[in-house]
Parts: C-alpha cells; sequence; structure tokens
C-alpha cells in the first residue's frame, strides 16, 4: 500500500470504509448451518440479535437439526425474518419444502 492509496486514519480495512458502518443488525449467510461451526454462530446470533440477523442457511441433509436451529433462532430473534433455506441433498431438499 503505497502513501496516496492508504487507508485513512481511523479505518480497519484497506479500502478506508470505517468499522462503524456496518448494518445494524449484520446480515449473515451461515452456510453448513447444522455443524458444529454453523451451530455455534446460529448462538451467537440468539444471544446478540440486536447485532447479528441470519438472512439465509445452507446445510447438506440434517433437516431435523436445521428445523431445531431455526426454531432456537425464531424464539430468541423474534421480530427478524425467516432466513432462507437451501438444502444440498435432493431427498432432504424434498423434506424441508414439506417441514420448513
Amino acid at each position: 500500500m503505497t502513501a496516496d492509496t492508504a487507508a485513512p486514519r481511523g479505518s480497519l480495512y484497506p479500502c478506508g470504509r470505517p468499522l462503524l458502518d456496518l448494518p445494524r443488525p449484520l446480515p449473515l449467510v451461515v452456510l453448513g448451518a447444522t455443524g458444529s461451526i454453523g451451530r455455534q454462530t446460529l448462538e451467537l446470533v440468539r444471544r446478540r440479535p440486536e447485532s447479528l440477523r441470519v438472512v439465509a442457511v445452507a446445510c447438506r441433509g440434517r433437516v431435523d437439526l436445521l428445523r431445531q436451529e431455526l426454531a432456537l433462532l425464531a424464539g430468541a430473534c423474534p421480530d427478524h425474518p425467516a432466513p432462507l433455506v437451501a438444502v444440498g441433498d435432493p431427498a432432504a431438499r424434498e423434506q424441508a419444502a414439506r417441514d420448513l
């Protein structure tokens, strides 16, 4: 980074966008929502609904677990709209279409 392309003082991003300019609540897409990291991410959103919002989730095929996670999310974040859902496994996708 040269002096003429350096980020402004106080910026945390090379583009110069200050951290505080992020939208609140910050929209998130959770890939692998039924895996360990995905479930921890959803738990974090439930703890901080004023700061984070899930706009979409994806999983491979554990639709029953996804249903449970989405129910917990809806209970903790009643003002947030339901996220979009993507399911990778075709058979599980049909189950999700019926159940979610």
